[in-house]
């Protein structure tokens, strides 16, 4: 590709650089890049970033240097605040095609080299043009049609709450006064036990169309055998299709989830629960920082056995959410998100069973060094449920609040130690859906692809 870059860069060269620095720092970049020590320059120039970054003349020296001394991440964050200024600049707009050409960047490069081509060029950068255009073309060839990723998950640790119950020992019903609740009914804590399998695959039938599916199945036993029939199994599948045009990422996915505890203690049956619904996406990428997202799901929730048919709904939601990396030490990120839905009871009669709902959610990560991160996200959810509760005489409104802190290690490549704290509280203004739980685990995954 050298022939090919350089003749990208008589396009780059003969644009005009007007820079017009002034003081010696950047001046001594600019003549070092002129003499080809771009690796000087970039030492030059990376102190003043704090400092000067926004200023499309700096901008446009620190994306050079950058991208010629191997840089083209740092490169991209330059070029393109040199572009939000001057949109029409074609030196930098050269520069950002290669620098996405270098990260790999094929689609927005393709974009990028397709516009330059259509500038008032000659045609030996136009030749130039077409070279890279026919390396993307032959870099997307050889990519690989399948993708397969698989991998194997244990946990181990402490739950204080299996069953997500009270722990009052008596409840107070409309007509019958203070009554006991027997011991099933109430917390139980639990050492637990858990393994998950999950596999994904791939396929592109197109440089921009991929088709995606998952399976995924888990099993968590209890030690406490007050807490053994809650021991439970969960299966998912899934099947979607992702089309990526140039900053936006379109997905639709089918999903089936049956989630199954072994023997409830008081009724002493399986309880099952089967989720199947279809989630739509829209990702935009603003910038290789920053991420917005507008997503919509419709499910249909339904419940075995026949006793808690009562608690089948239609469940819909919308929501959106943002997400930016920092280009600060530790390499901090940031993810927000907000949803609101609706569920509808499909049976007659159990209004109670529906409800309006609506939450938040907020996390992030930094980087302790390159193997170790600390993470963290908290969740709030209201829900507002559609009709009295019979036993309690009264409707019910629940506020879901859940915390979680822990460490990613990566001790090896394909292998991932998690130890983490997860705290739920269910505030409930009926006594038996009120509860807190506490979980300490450590999980260890291995990635096979």
């Amino acid at each position: 590709m050298k022939p090919a870059i350089a003749g990208l860069l008589l396009l780059v060269l003969s644009c005009k650089l007007t820079v017009g620095l002034a003081d010696d720092a950047l001046d001594r970049a600019r003549d070092a890049i002129a003499a080809g020590q771009h690796a000087q320059a970039l030492a030059l120039l990376l102190p003043m970033e704090d400092a000067r970054a926004g200023d499309p003349d700096f901008d446009m020296l620190l994306g050079r240097a950058a991208l010629e001394t191997g840089e083209a991440a740092l490169s991209l964050f330059a070029l393109e605040r040199v572009l939000a200024a001057r949109p029409n600049d074609l030196e930098a707009r050269a520069l950002l095609a290669r620098a996405l050409f270098e990260v790999k960047d094929d689609t927005q490069a393709r974009k990028e080299l397709q516009s330059l081509r259509t500038s008032p060029v000659s045609d030996a950068v136009k030749d130039t043009i077409d070279r890279y255009l026919a390396a993307i073309d032959a870099r997307d060839a050889g990519r690989q049609t399948w993708q397969w990723q698989a991998a194997y998950e244990i946990s181990t640790g402490f739950d204080s709450n299996v069953n997500g119950a009270t722990d009052d020992d008596t409840v107070t019903i409309p007509g019958l006064g203070r009554t006991a609740l027997v011991s099933a009914s109430r917390e139980q804590e639990s050492l637990f036990i858990a393994h998950q399998l999950s596999a994904r695959v791939a396929w592109r039938f197109d440089p921009r169309i991929h088709v995606v599916g998952g399976a995924s199945v888990d099993f968590r036993a209890h030690t406490n055998n007050q807490a053994e029939g809650f021991d439970h199994r969960d299966a998912a599948f899934d099947l979607g299709l992702v089309q990526k045009l140039g900053k936006n990422v379109f997905s639709a996915t089918v999903r089936t989830q049956s989630f199954q505890v072994d023997n409830i203690p008081i009724v002493n049956q399986t309880f099952t629960r089967r989720t199947n619904g279809l989630t739509v996406q829209w990702r935009h990428e603003a910038d290789a920082r920053t991420q917005f997202t507008v997503f919509g799901q419709g499910s249909s929730i339904s419940y075995k056995p026949r006793s808690q048919s009562s608690r089948d709904v239609l469940q819909a939601l919308v929501g959106g959410g943002y997400a930016h990396a920092f280009d600060h030490p530790g390499r901090p990120t940031l993810f927000l998100s907000g949803y609101a839905g609706r569920d509808w009871p499909r049976n007659d009669g159990v209004a109670f069973a529906g409800r309006g709902f609506l939450g938040v959610r907020a996390g992030g990560q930094y980087s302790l060094r390159e193997d170790l991160d600390l993470t963290a996200a908290a969740a709030y959810e209201y829900s507002n449920y559609g009709g009295v509760v019979s036993l309690f005489a009264t409707d019910r409104n629940d506020q879901l609040v859940s915390l979680r802190a822990g460490l990613r290690y990566v001790p090896a490549e394909q292998w991932l130690v998690r130890p983490e704290i997860r705290f739920t509280r269910n505030f409930s203004n009926i006594t038996v859906n009120d509860y807190a739980r506490m979980e300490a685990l450590v999980s260890v995954r291995r990635s096979f692809n």
